[in-house]
């Protein structure tokens, strides 16, 4: 269950709930027919606040409550960036996003795959500890399911009803987060591997 809100700065009004799609089941015997729903608690409880100008405060009573509160407010606020970002360090801008101008998103593919962080990463995400994989959980199905409430076209930004627009994985969000831990290494070649040539003397 997510709760959005507008405050002030100070004390605001009582959270409004979002929509929410309880799980159901059905059960079907030989003789009768019975429809049985069951209400599933939510996997996360989040409060979101934003200030008068738009700031979100994020609150929940465990830290994996605020990581989904934190993948849905990303989603909202910034999630054409998130999603061209796992692009990039996957090596699939070029894919998704065309060859770009004067071919940048074919050089940034071969960059990034030379550094191979995807690889790097899916191979540190697989052995991770479990709460570490949970928050990453968290965060993924947060902006998962501000997708999947406000559709393709609901999202804000310059991807709004972009046909890639899907949703992530929580091991891409991971790698996105790992290769943040390169900028100040090998990220700072990526520009310059594509085009790189071998001294002529």
């Amino acid at each position: 269950m997510i709760v959005l809100a507008a405050c002030s700065p100070g004390d605001g009004p009582e959270s409004i709930p979002l929509p929410t799609s309880p799980n159901t089941t059905s059960t079907t015997t030989t003789t009768t027919t019975t429809t049985t729903t069951t209400l599933v608690p939510p996997k996360y409880k989040v409060t979101i606040r934003r200030t008068t100008d738009g700031v979100p405060h994020i609150s929940g009573a465990r830290i994996v409550d605020a990581a989904y509160g934190q993948g849905w407010v990303i989603g909202e606020d910034h999630g054409c960036t998130l999603i061209e970002q796992v692009f990039k360090v996957t090596a699939t801008r070029s894919t998704n996003l065309g060859p770009g101008a004067d071919g940048e998103n074919v050089d940034s593919d071969f960059a990034w795959q030379a550094i191979d962080i995807a690889a790097i990463a899916a191979a540190d995400f697989a052995r991770a500890p479990d709460d570490i994989v949970e928050l990453f959980d968290a965060y993924a199905a947060g902006w998962n399911d501000h997708l999947a409430e406000v559709g393709r076209d609901g999202i804000t930004g310059w991807c709004a009803g972009a046909d890639w627009l899907r949703p992530l994985t929580p091991d891409e969000v991971y790698t996105y987060a790992r290769s943040i831990t390169l900028l100040a290494s090998s990220e700072r070649l990526v520009d310059y591997l594509g085009s790189a040539q071998p001294p002529s003397e």
